[in-house]
């Protein structure tokens, strides 16, 4: 099919496909809330690639034209503005400066990579701009160009996380990296629909190495193998793996500290548990997660500590699992790097006011390794191969001031 005559035949293919699109919304010829034909049938329409059609949804959606809905396809939304519909105003349009420069002027194809992010995630995830500075570092280093998709800034509010892709694509990228601070079944699932489109997307973070193939994360198994062999090289007897809910990565700290007991010769039952009941997914609004995470700790660690303390070393699954359960120690009368030591996982600020050991996820790295694995299925697609990364220990003095000699002697209880 042949697009509309009146549109601008110097623009882009993929512009020009878009204003028709928007025209043809305008004129009615698809109603509010009724489906667009599939992007491969528009593609076949339009004898175009399946990648062309992506990048002409990107605008629609982003300004409202059109919205998609997982699993179920696109819409013509609900309502819509005369101006957005037909094209007339465009405020959310980027065009990178070097699209701007004469061609003459550029020597060498710039790729464009498109990075779709959260920046306010409530508590504040300080891991997130260290990946993000540090993939657009390497992606400058490749000569290569950068347009980001930030879901929490009022430009792209209400966009789901497919949109967000959508949008991307729209802007021409070649390949996306998606650093979407969400849970680990959400990205997979996005991810799962993500892989039938035209443009790769590397996932960093999430834990998903082993259901994605284009992910870059760090191992929860290695990370909690070198906080249990320090536990157990401070003088550790014992090590408890303490959380107040249940998630897969949970059963992978334990599983590390399992194995680092193995290693260092400590008799079965060195390593005990104390997990919550509730699913992660279950138990903890997505907007406050940190905050309800230290007060679940809290309230099963003030539960456990009546018996006693079941170990004197403490793995908690992360820092916010460590700041509640030391709250509860404290106020039963424990205290962290005397009586136990204990460490948590990711280096929040608080940790090193509250002097926690604590695993520091490779973020710098994991932007770096994102970059390279994108690239790497742009030049070759299908090659490309999951990154698991090692973290690093940061010892404080809820262990290094901690010796079996210094412990203070109390009754210690297998927990129920």
């Amino acid at each position: 099919m042949p697009v509309e005559t009146n549109i601008d035949i110097k623009a882009p293919l993929s512009k020009r496909i878009a204003a028709d699109l928007r025209q043809r919304i305008a004129n009615g010829d698809w109603a509010a809330g009724t489906p667009l034909p599939s992007r491969r049938e528009l593609a076949k329409t339009y004898g175009v690639a399946l990648r062309t059609i992506e990048e002409a949804m990107g605008p629609l959606i982003a300004d409202g034209v059109v919205r998609t809905k997982s699993g179920n396809g696109t819409f013509v939304a609900h309502s819509i503005h005369r101006e957005r519909a037909t094209g007339l105003h465009d405020a959310k349009s980027i065009q990178p400066l070097s699209d701007r420069v004469p061609g003459s002027a550029r020597a060498v194809k710039t790729v464009r990579i498109g990075i779709l992010f959260d920046s306010a995630v409530e508590g504040g995830d300080i891991r997130l701009p260290h990946q993000f500075a540090s993939a657009e570092k390497a992606i400058a280093a490749r000569g290569g160009s950068c347009c980001t998709v930030d879901l929490k800034h009022p430009s792209f509010a209400g966009l789901s996380m497919e949109e967000g892709i959508a949008v991307l694509c729209g802007q021409g990228v070649e390949g996306i990296i998606s650093m979407l601070d969400r849970w680990p079944r959400d990205i997979e699932q996005l991810l799962g629909e993500a892989a039938d489109r035209s443009v790769p997307v590397v996932h960093a973070g999430g834990s998903l190495s082993h259901v994605y193939r284009l992910s870059v994360d760090y191992s929860s198994v290695d990370a909690a193998f070198r906080a249990a062999s320090h536990l157990f090289r401070r003088g550790c007897r014992s090590v408890l793996v303490f959380s107040g809910y249940r998630a897969e990565w949970v059963d992978q700290r334990v599983r590390g500290a399992v194995d680092a007991a193995a290693v260092h010769g400590m008799p079965s039952g060195a390593v005990l548990t104390s997990i919550g009941e509730h699913e992660l997914y279950s138990v903890f609004d997505r907007h406050n997660v940190q905050q309800i995470q230290v007060d679940a700790a809290y309230e099963a660690g003030a539960e456990l500590l009546t018996r006693g303390l079941p170990a004197d070393g403490v793995i908690a699954v992360n820092d916010h699992n460590a700041y509640g359960f030391m709250r509860a120690a404290g106020e039963a009368g424990y205290v962290a790097g005397r009586d136990f030591a204990i460490a948590g996982f990711d280096d929040f600020p608080e940790s090193a006011v509250l002097g926690l050991t604590t695993i520091r996820p490779p973020m710098d790295a994991m932007g770096r390794e994102a970059v390279d694995m994108v690239y790497r299925e742009i030049a070759a697609p299908g090659s490309a191969k999951p990154v698991c990364l090692a973290s690093d220990l940061i010892a404080r003095t809820s262990t290094m001031s901690y010796t079996s000699r210094s412990r203070t002697e109390r009754p210690m209880q297998e927990p129920v």
